[in-house]
């Protein structure tokens, strides 16, 4: 698993740098502990999932393509590694001559629920510089 920034991998609620969007806090929008979080409740619970009309995680597409499949949905994701091809290679440990890729720049994720495809995500992985 490539290095996530922490706040992207969890709730994101007190936790979130200034780079995001007080609205994104806690939701899929902002966080890709909460898609991974919805995925697993859909799998689970299907449109019986405590969250599934919440509009944090679902906008309202959930709907017509669990209703395709219900109790069981096919979830489908395509998570794609963007890197900056600006950043150096990093000397690890310190002075050992031994050096390591940087880590993404950001995440890009396409899913679907039972091949209806659902807003792609994308997510920075860099915490802002300021």
């Amino acid at each position: 698993m490539p290095p996530m920034r922490f706040d992207i991998n969890q709730n994101q609620t007190n936790t979130a740098f200034s780079d995001r969007l007080p609205e994104e806090h806690g939701t899929i929008d902002g966080s890709f502990y909460n898609l991974e979080r919805s995925w697993r409740g859909l799998l689970k619970h299907g449109d019986e999932w405590h969250n599934f009309n919440n509009p944090d995680f679902n906008n309202g597409e959930w709907n017509d393509a669990v209703a395709l499949k219900p109790g069981k949905p096919d979830i489908q994701a395509k998570i794609t590694s963007e890197f900056d091809p600006s950043m150096p290679r990093i000397e690890y440990p310190p002075k050992s001559g031994k050096f390591i890729n940087p880590p993404p720049s950001s995440f890009h994720i396409e899913w679907s629920i039972n091949g209806v495809p659902m807003k792609p995500l994308d997510y920075e992985n860099f915490p802002p510089l300021h």
